[in-house]
């Protein structure tokens, strides 16, 4: 299912799944999420390892056969005494070790490997270990060395005490001084990676080690960059290449939100160091706001958010955050490679030049040559690993593409705050951290945002900036906090949008041909349409009025993009209503709700502008066949199944997988409950999807993952409303269908690791059904079951890190539970 409609949850938020600390239905909310959202479960994966000791030693490397015995502490590996491990990652464990011949404490990466393996492992990584072999800045981490043993290739990293970046920002800010500092140093020892033909490709706060050695204020911190010693480089570059999806591609070509524009639209070959510059300026970003210079977004958003939006500037953020810094940092940032810095040295030297100016500045600090190489250091390891890249010039024809694919906007705000703006510790509450409030600071927070939005409204003369900045302001605070899973922010949330809806609208109004204020103004009616709460049953009297003020909210966002100029910003935002309306419509009609569906789509369709030519787009027409997946396969045109027609091409895979998706799931919830699912319909189901996919032109090969990925949702939210309602048959029937469609497309797909997933899940829906009818003995084994699926999607695919968080949340659910009883 298309799910760009939900929002994504905060990453502090995330590890609160695995580590069972939230009520049942927050635990529900964000399970139907995470299950079908790759950055997502990206992100989980660091929690997951946590449940690394109770995994079977057997699972964390099933590729080598070492007695689990043999990895433990006191062990010798390679040369190394291991003494405690670190960490773990889909295919390797990192351990904290000591190399007995120069008795210095290491970090040592495991990867175990077989005879089928080996040669391929080693030609991949041979280049890349000479290359990082010769880094010798004292920023950058180091790789001593690299072995081979009959069951492992072993990494001898440096390992220096202290913290990642990432971990520290989620406790304090620095000083914008210490920052500048900061950045200076990382900018040197980029620039020396880069004259040595090489960069980094995924610079973010996760990557950037704290070295506590010298001591644990920021002003003594020393920052080294990991993860630039082992990369794929030719097999990277292919992928980056042929990946329809960004969320796809490989670690080194970028994290998003953090990676530059270029990065998803060119091969690595193309790229120059402009790119590690908006890495740098990223960082730069995170140390003076907190948070990444975009916000994280659905895959099917993330494309057009990294070229269209532009980062708030830091200091509408943090109005400490003097306005040059700001300008230096805005500049790393921008979209085309060629407004950049051309090279981190001249970063380094705009912040040199910054620092120097500033009177009584400390000069930035580099990592003393003369470290001991006994001191320890810590080695953050990171589980994918960025690329090592010869650096061409980049093509001529780069601003075309860059260019042509970023909508320009035609607002005439200035974006300097007026005399008249808000408070700053206004401001600066608006941007506090989700995870820093409570259900009374979120409160306050609302409160004061109500009487910030009257003090503008009936401020004279009226300034439609003005309006636009505190508006923006209000509408970033509230989308954090509906994207929260603590559901007593809800309210605050809903409180703060409203505001800023009023703000936008009256700004609106001041200059209606502002297209800056009328695309806002539709991403806060988006955010109104979409917001959380859990004060009624969604199948409840109350719950459908709610609905219905949401749909409401969604059809006036329909009639705000009508009024835009641009016809890409128009089928953008009519995709994002049709997109978060369809989706709610199919669950609603699938839970038995099927008149309240026919009036959500009878209101939406009923708002969207038939006579301009954004609804005429192969991008509208096709979602609006999504409304009927009984009837899509008859009504699709050839030219609304070519992605060349389509103004947003990227959308065109995950919309045609959503079609095979309804298609299936309507054939699933239609079924009788007085006829249960056969085998006979499980195959014909298959058989007509694998038609439907024909005629799309999706490759067969795509039916595992449809039957994962993109069932997994609806069938967990209408199997979990039934259960809430107490409708066990119903959910019991579900879920017997879908474990039998899963069965037959076993036979059509031996020992696929999505079928495998997609079986787990399904017994996982039998043991929550179980549960409520009190038969624990039963449910334990369902659950067991579900653990056996994920071992087997392991061992298909050992990289695999959904079946690693599977295997880990099915033990931590058996804990739990024995436990419990």
């Amino acid at each position: 299912m298309n799910h760009a409609s939900v929002p994504c949850p905060l990453a502090s938020e995330l590890p609160l799944l695995e580590h069972d600390a939230l009520d049942p239905h927050q635990r529900e909310e964000l399970e139907l999420h995470v299950e079908n959202c790759p950055s997502c479960r990206a992100q989980l994966q660091s929690a997951a390892t946590a449940c690394c000791q109770l995994l079977p030693p057997e699972l964390l490397l099933p590729l080598q056969p070492i007695h689990p015995s043999t990895l433990l502490s006191g062990h010798e590996i390679a040369g190394c005494r291991l003494l405690k491990p670190l960490g773990s990652g889909a295919a390797s464990i990192v351990w904290l070790a000591l190399e007995i011949s120069t008795r210095r404490e290491i970090a040592l990466k495991l990867i175990p490997v077989n005879s089928i393996q080996r040669d391929d492992l080693r030609n991949r990584w041979q280049s890349e270990v000479t290359i990082a072999a010769r880094m010798r800045h004292p920023n950058l981490i180091r790789l001593y060395r690299v072995e081979e043993t009959s069951d492992f290739f072993a990494l001898v990293f440096e390992y220096v005490p202290g913290e990642t970046l990432a971990k520290r920002l989620h406790r304090e800010l620095p000083p914008p001084a210490i920052a500048a500092q900061l950045i200076h140093t990382l900018a040197n020892a980029v620039h020396s990676m880069h004259e040595l033909q090489v960069l980094h490709l995924d610079l973010k706060p996760s990557n950037i080690l704290l070295d506590h050695s010298q001591g644990e204020s920021w002003e003594l911190a020393i920052p080294r960059i990991s993860d630039f010693g082992i990369s794929t480089a030719a097999a990277t570059a292919a992928a980056c290449s042929t990946a329809n999806n960004p969320q796809q591609r490989p670690a080194g070509c970028g994290t998003p939100p953090w990676t530059a524009p270029e990065q998803l639209l060119l091969t690595p070959n193309d790229l120059t160091p402009a790119a590690d510059v908006h890495g740098l300026g990223s960082l730069l970003y995170a140390l003076l706001t907190g948070q990444p210079p975009l916000p994280y977004v659905p895959e099917n958003q993330l494309l057009d958010t990294i070229l269209r939006q532009l980062p708030t500037p830091p200091e509408q953020l943090q109005p400490h955050v003097p306005a040059e810094l700001s300008r230096i940092c805005l500049k790393c940032l921008r979209k085309h490679p060629a407004d950049r810095y051309q090279s981190a040295s001249h970063l380094a030297t705009a912040l040199d030049h910054w620092l120097t100016a500033r009177p009584g500045t400390r000069r930035p600090q580099t990592a003393h040559r003369s470290l001991k190489i006994g001191i320890p250091v810590v080695l953050a390891v990171a589980l994918t690993i960025p690329i090592l890249f010869a650096l061409p010039r980049l093509q001529q024809n780069q601003h075309s593409v860059l260019g042509t694919t970023t909508p320009t906007s035609t607002s005439s705000t200035n974006p300097t705050a007026p005399a008249t703006a808000p408070p700053a510790d206004f401001v600066s509450l608006l941007a506090t951290p989700v995870a820093a409030h409570n259900t009374d600071s979120a409160q306050q927070l609302a409160t004061e945002a109500t009487q910030q939005t009257q003090l503008a409204l009936t401020r004279q003369p009226q300034s439609s900036a003005e309006l636009l900045r505190l508006g923006l302001l209000l509408q970033r605070a509230g989308e954090r906090m509906n994207s929260s899973m603590h559901s007593p922010l809800y309210t605050a949330a809903a409180d703060i949008l409203n505001n800023a809806e009023l703000l936008l609208d009256r700004a609106h109004q001041l200059t209606p041909d502002d297209q800056r204020v009328l695309q806002e103004l539709a991403a806060v009616r988006i955010c109104l349409g979409n917001l959380k709460t859990h004060a009624a049953a969604p199948t409840s009297t109350a719950g459908h009025r709610i609905l219905r003020e949401q749909i409401l909210k969604l059809c006036e966002c329909a009639a705000v993009a009508s009024q835009m100029n641009d016809c890409r910003q128009q089928v953008y935002w009519l995709g994002q209503v049709l997109d978060s309306a369809r989706v709610r419509c199919l669950h609603l009609e699938w839970a038995g709700h099927a008149n309240l569906a026919a009036e959500i789509r009878y209101r939406i369709t009923a708002a969207l502008p038939y006579d301009s030519p954004a609804s005429k787009s192969a991008d509208i027409r096709f979602r609006m066949l999504l409304w009927e997946p009984s009837r899509t396969s008859a009504s699709i045109s050839p030219a609304e199944n070519q992605p060349d027609s389509w103004l947003f091409p990227d959308h065109t895979r995950q919309l045609q997988l959503e079609a095979v998706c309804n298609f299936i799931a309507s054939a699933l919830f239609s079924a009788p409950l007085s006829a249960p699912f056969s085998p006979e319909a499980a195959q014909q189901c298959l058989a007509n999807a694998g038609k439907l996919m024909h005629q799309l032109g999706l490759q067969e090969q795509l039916l595992p993952r449809i039957l994962n990925t993109e069932l997994v949702r609806p069938i967990a939210a209408v199997s979990s409303e039934a259960r809430v309602l107490n409708r066990l048959q119903q959910a019991e029937h579900i879920q017997h269908a879908w474990l039998l469609l899963c069965t037959e497309a076993q036979q059509l797909f031996p020992n696929h690791p999505e079928i495998h997933l997609a079986l787990s899940e399904a017994h996982l829906q039998a043991w929550k059904n179980l549960l409520r009818r009190n038969r624990d003995n039963a449910a334990v084994a369902a659950l067991r079951q579900s653990q056996i699926a994920a071992e087997a999607a392991w061992q298909a695919a050992p990289e695999s890190e959904v079946a690693y968080r599977q295997i880990a949340d099915r033990i931590q659910r058996l804990e739990r539970f024995r436990s419990g009883h």
